[in-house]
């Protein structure tokens, strides 16, 4: 089974009432499963640093572009 990096990480189900019977229709909403796999190696990153450091890295392109590489690296093994 391959993994979509625009997946979402959850389906959410809602019902639309109709005249006499009920319609049940999925939505996408939040993050995609690239978006969330980069949130967690961020978190990841992060998670050793004082508050100082965190900041610093928050706001450092370079960090949150080697999240973004972690985030593509799993789902190019998970494909495989």
């Amino acid at each position: 089974m391959k993994t979509n990096p625009n997946d979402p990480i959850a389906w959410t189900m809602f019902v639309k009432s109709q005249t006499s019977f009920d319609v049940y229709e999925g939505q996408f909403q939040g993050l995609n499963k690239r978006e969330y796999f980069a949130a967690m190696a961020m978190q990841g990153m992060i998670a050793g640093t004082s508050g100082v450091e965190a900041l610093a890295m928050v706001h450092s392109s370079s960090y949150c572009e080697t999240a973004v590489q972690c985030a593509d690296a799993l789902i190019e093994v998970l494909n495989r």
